[in-house]
């Protein structure tokens, strides 16, 4: 298959190098809310794998496992640094990948740098004990090493928060690492892939492959030199890699998914539980292993209950985030453009309207507008909060075109 103009194209890492599958060959991956393929991402096979756990075991006995507590330390600093460099990339890539909010994706990147520092300040750190013995001239003691090299197989809903949590721990021990992202959205994993070498992490350390069959996880879960699994995804295909990794006696973590039952009662504020049961089935876009995946409702209100839900389900809008970000953006450019609304806002606050154009920072006018915003609506009312928001930028925005046609008379 040959590239695409149009598609973002990403490559896998393997001992170092970005590179295409062995074969050549691709898949697209299709952002949800289009439908439409964005991104050209390899199509690894078996030996893809192989030369991934390979570099990985390469990395664990030779630079990395010599590198020490104190060095892996620094480079999951920086790599933390990079990531909250790189929010706004790797936030847009999951979006367009998974079809989840926005506003829960950016939150997820800008926080997930606390992983690494957190992790890092406990990996010069890892010491083991010396133990007394009955015997003389005898010097008992104990020392930690890494588990070994790793395979992280991971889901399609929050890929990079689900990597990190077992990414900065297992760095922070010396562990190296095989990444098999879900194939329903790679986008994100295989950038941050550029981000650990831009930090500075040997070659191996980290190495991501993708691709479409299931003899991928399923080679990588199996592979007889691994020595560990952590899995994130379905109760189903957990038990299929417990079952591979267990035929090399290997340890394996499982974070499987769930039915979360929600339960009614005859007592309950039903308008509450409604905003409730919609917030906990439909919040991320439904993609969550905490969903409110059951509702077990008293007969004595179902009915009420189901109508309520109903309502507040069609009352949800479908969109891009796309547009409404540019819809933003756009008027924060009319923010930066038109000086006179400082000019106007400002005065009207200070009571300096009085003067000529003062040499007034957007700043200013944003931290006034918060300022009224804190002193006249609950912060703890965000629908209310967020809407008065927009409708004070938007007057920002008016009146800085009224002071464009009347301002320079002034």
């Amino acid at each position: 298959m040959q590239p695409t103009p149009h598609l973002q194209q990403f490559k896998m890492l393997i001992g170092g190098r970005f590179v295409d599958a062995v074969s050549g060959k691709t898949f697209t991956s299709q952002d949800p809310y289009t439908g439409h393929s964005w991104a050209l991402v390899p199509d690894a096979g078996p030996e893809d794998v192989d030369n991934a756990v390979l570099a990985a075991r390469v990395a664990l006995d030779g630079a990395w496992g010599e590198l020490g507590g104190f060095g892996r330390a620094r480079l999951l600093r920086r790599l933390g640094d990079l990531i909250g460099e790189n929010a706004e990339r790797l936030a847009v890539l999951e979006v367009t990948d998974s079809g989840k909010l926005y506003r829960e994706m950016i939150g997820q990147m800008q926080v997930l740098p606390e992983w690494y520092y957190y992790f890092s300040g406990l990996a010069d750190k890892i010491e083991g004990r010396t133990i007394p013995s009955d015997k003389p001239n005898f010097f008992v003691y104990t020392r930690r090493e890494p588990v070994g090299v790793v395979a992280a197989i991971t889901p399609w809903n929050s890929p990079l928060m689900l990597l990190t949590w077992k990414l900065a721990v297992g760095l922070a021990a010396g562990c190296t690492f095989v990444v098999k992202p879900s194939e329903h959205a790679p986008a994100s994993t295989l950038a941050l892939a550029e981000l650990v070498q831009q930090a500075g992490f040997p070659d191996g350390v980290v190495n991501v492959v993708c691709g479409l069959s299931r003899q991928v996880g399923e080679h990588l879960a199996g592979h007889p030199d691994v020595d560990k699994v952590a899995f994130t995804g379905s109760s189903s295909t957990g038990a299929k890699v417990a079952q591979a990794a267990g035929a090399n006696l290997n340890r394996v973590t499982l974070e499987l998914g769930g039915k979360s039952p929600q339960v009614v009662f005859p007592d309950a504020d039903l308008p509450a539980v409604a905003n409730g049961l919609v917030a906990g089935v439909f919040a991320a876009a439904g993609q969550t292993c905490m969903a409110g995946s059951r509702l077990i409702v008293h007969q004595d209100v179902h009915d009420e209950l189901i109508r309520l839900v109903v309502e507040r389900a069609n009352a949800i809008k479908l969109g891009s985030w796309a547009a409404q970000s540019l819809l933003w953006h756009f008027a924060g450019m009319w923010l930066l453009v038109v000086n006179g609304a400082a000019y106007l806002i400002y005065g009207v606050v200070t009571g300096r309207l009085r003067e000529r154009l003062l040499p007034i920072r957007l700043a200013d006018i944003v931290q006034t507008v918060r300022d009224t915003l804190r002193l006249h609506v609950p912060h703890e009312d965000l629908t209310t909060y967020n809407a008065v928001q927009k409708v004070l930028y938007i007057v920002v925005i008016l009146a800085g075109i009224s002071q464009v046609v009347t301002g320079l008379a002034i």
